[in-house]
């Protein structure tokens, strides 16, 4: 489960699907606007993390995070138009289940005296896998 779910980590060739899928019309500038919209969404998450976990609760959270990368994931490959790019980053407002499992994991930690050290190690035994065979 850890595996798939952290696949979207991986997945690093937007930038130049885009180019390629709309040559000529998708450059520098294009980049440009998408990163200004990436670090407004990024801020707008930041603001809403703490509601939509606490409405959700931490595995709805989690869900939405993995329905939001799925529709991100098609938006991508079907864009019909290059202005759709342009949403893409709108969707991280609404990702935080990495912060909920972390949440999680702290909160089950203390309950049975791991120090953060003992944590660290197992949250990279769990992705170790992930890590070794995604580039």
């Amino acid at each position: 489960w850890n595996f798939v779910r952290h696949l979207p980590r991986y997945y690093n060739v937007v930038p130049v699907y885009q180019r390629s899928r709309f040559q000529g019309s998708w450059g520098p500038t294009q980049e440009s606007i998408q990163w200004t919209i990436s670090q407004g969404a990024q801020i707008m998450g930041t603001l809403v993390a703490m509601g939509t976990m606490q409405r959700l609760g931490f595995e709805g959270a989690t869900r939405l995070d993995d329905w939001c990368n799925a529709l991100l994931c098609l938006t991508v490959a079907f864009a019909p138009r290059m202005e759709v790019f342009f949403l893409v980053p709108l969707f991280s407002i609404f990702q935080h289940g990495d912060r909920s499992v972390e949440t999680c994991l702290q909160r089950e930690a203390a309950k049975v005296n791991v120090g953060v050290g003992e944590l660290d190690a197992a949250k990279d035994r769990m992705e170790f896998i992930a890590d070794l065979c995604m580039p």
